[in-house]
């Protein structure tokens, strides 16, 4: 029980995260706002390849939403700063993740194929 709770705790973050993210995108101007549309887009990239655990794709998203967020958190002002924290956050986690299966995909093939 404790687990499920746990994901949909991490799922609101991320999803109240993407809403701002969306907000922001709206409300600002130049490239601030293409800022905050590339961390909105980059946030559901994640999110995709992670559902369908496609390693590439987590892992191209991850950087961009990674530097995105660093932006977003530099650009905003005192608590807003706490979504885009949790988008870097979750940058983050995902591209250990992908590097971790992308590294572990590249070993198992060059050891089948007798490096």
């Amino acid at each position: 029980m404790v687990p499920l709770l746990i994901g949909i705790i991490i799922a609101a973050a991320v999803f109240a995260a993407f809403l701002w993210s969306l907000y922001r995108a709206v409300m600002t101007t130049g490239r601030l706002r293409v800022n905050y549309a590339v961390m909105a887009i980059s946030t559901l990239l994640v999110v995709a390849g992670i559902t369908w655990n496609l390693a590439a794709l987590t892992f191209a998203a991850s950087v961009s939403l990674i530097v995105s967020a660093a932006i977003g958190v530099w650009a905003d002002q005192k608590w807003s700063k706490l979504l885009p924290l949790v988008q870097m956050v979750l940058g983050v986690l995902s591209f250990f993740a992908a590097t971790d299966v992308l590294i572990q995909g590249g070993l198992s093939t060059m050891l089948q194929n007798g490096l």
